[in-house]
C-alpha cells in the first residue's frame, strides 16, 4: 500500500473546496484506483516540536555568530 500526502492551504477551507474535494473523492475514488483517505491536522504539539527545533538551530546560529567577533 502507497500513501500520499497533501498541503492544502488555509484559504481552501475558508472557499468549501475540502468539501468539493471529498465529495468528489467519495464519488471516484474507485475508478482512482483509491482504497481510503482521510484528512488530519497539525497537532499543537507538532507545532511545539518545530518551534522548539527552529529555537535551538537560531540559539546555535547565535552562538556561532558571538563567537566569530571574538
Amino acid at each position: 500500500m502507497t500513501e500520499l500526502s497533501y498541503q492544502l492551504p488555509d484559504e481552501a477551507a475558508r472557499r468549501g473546496d475540502f468539501e468539493r474535494l471529498f465529495s468528489e473523492l467519495e464519488r471516484s475514488h474507485d475508478d482512482l484506483g483509491v482504497s481510503s483517505f482521510g484528512i488530519s491536522d497539525t497537532s499543537l504539539e507538532e507545532v511545539g516540536a518545530k518551534c522548539e527545533t527552529f529555537l535551538l538551530r537560531y540559539v546555535f546560529l547565535l552562538k556561532c555568530l558571538l563567537s566569530l567577533r571574538k
